[in-house]
């Protein structure tokens, strides 16, 4: 059941992907998914296997749908937030859409939790809530960062 439900979900949030009307292009959209990608395998491992404050699953289909999740769910929706992001003319805007998102992706953590495949030990989804956060605020980072390095490479021809 838990892979069934996870794997729809990123098969919703790639639909989504697809025919969002994007405004990064795809070496920003890359840098992005790659740089949350390697924040969020490092992030879980070491809250999973370091600090063992969040358990998960032995058995396989839960953790593959965790895995499934973390390396394609976390930074697929990352990037819909980036690119809607980007269009938010007004700040008051762009912080309603970064609340949002945190409140969706706690909410993702919550759902793995009521199908038991993971179980918080020393954890609560406030610690979620910051993560989150901290995650999408690394992601528009990033997107500036190369939104940067791109505009002075195109000047510079």
């Amino acid at each position: 059941m838990e892979f069934v439900v996870y794997f729809f979900l990123v098969w919703l949030y790639i639909s989504i992907f697809a025919v969002l009307h994007k405004r990064l292009n795809i070496v920003e959209n890359t840098f992005v998914y790659l740089v949350i990608l390697i924040i969020s395998i490092n992030y879980s491992w070491l809250v999973i296997d370091e600090f063992n404050v969040i358990s998960l699953s032995e058995k396989r289909a839960p953790y593959l749908a965790y895995l499934i999740n973390r390396s394609i769910g976390i930074p697929i929706l990352t990037l819909i937030f980036v690119n809607l992001y980007t269009r938010i003319p007004t700040l008051i805007q762009k912080a309603m859409l970064l609340v949002s998102a945190v409140i969706l992706f706690v909410a993702l953590a919550s759902i793995s939790t009521s199908l038991k495949i993971t179980k918080y030990l020393n954890w609560n989804y406030g610690f979620d809530f910051i993560y989150y956060f901290v995650l999408m605020v690394c992601a528009i980072g990033a997107y500036k960062i190369m939104h940067r390095v791109m505009k002075g490479v195109v000047e510079g021809i």
